[in-house]
């Protein structure tokens, strides 16, 4: 991340816990590896994604990546983990199989699911289980790939959701 001093950019390592904030929008990072020293064994390249949460006064937001099952383990065990309850996710992995347990989802309880996947693997059987889990906990889903291009916006108290189709 970059951060201005004197008008110079200074660039900081990304590292759990690093925060910066913009006005009243503050970012943080929950979780990331370097891929190389890895708390998990041998790190696939989806195990390097940046978990980050951006926080607009009461409305939060959870950017996974590519979250795998491994990782999102490691995330719930962290001293962050009580800072992954959001108002909305970005599934992790396209909302397919291969991405984080369902015990992931019970913590992040979101209410509003983004999820970047063309129409054909959403509904294929690789994302059965997330679509029965947003579906069982009233989640809503918006799929790139069936709504067309996702804006959600906010005010810092509540956030709407737009999409083309």
């Amino acid at each position: 991340m970059q951060q201005l001093q004197h008008g110079r950019p200074r660039w900081a390592p990304m590292t759990n816990g690093l925060t910066r904030s913009f006005g009243d929008v503050c970012f943080q990072v929950v979780y990331v590896i370097d891929g190389n020293v890895t708390p998990v064994g041998t790190a696939d390249i989806n195990d390097t994604s940046a978990i980050i949460r951006v926080e607009h006064r009461n409305v939060s937001f959870l950017f996974t990546g590519d979250l795998s099952q491994s990782v999102a383990q490691r995330v719930m065990s962290s001293p962050l983990r009580d800072r992954l309850h959001v108002t909305v996710l970005k599934a992790p992995h396209h909302g397919a199989e291969g991405m984080a347990a369902d015990s992931f989802f019970d913590v992040v309880n979101p209410g509003v699911l983004v999820v970047p996947a063309p129409e054909w693997l959403w509904n294929s059987e690789r994302c059965q289980r997330i679509r029965k889990w947003a579906t069982a906990h009233s989640v809503g889903i918006y799929v790139n790939g069936v709504n067309g291009n996702i804006v959600v916006s906010s005010d810092g108290q509540r956030i709407a959701v737009e999409t083309d189709k």
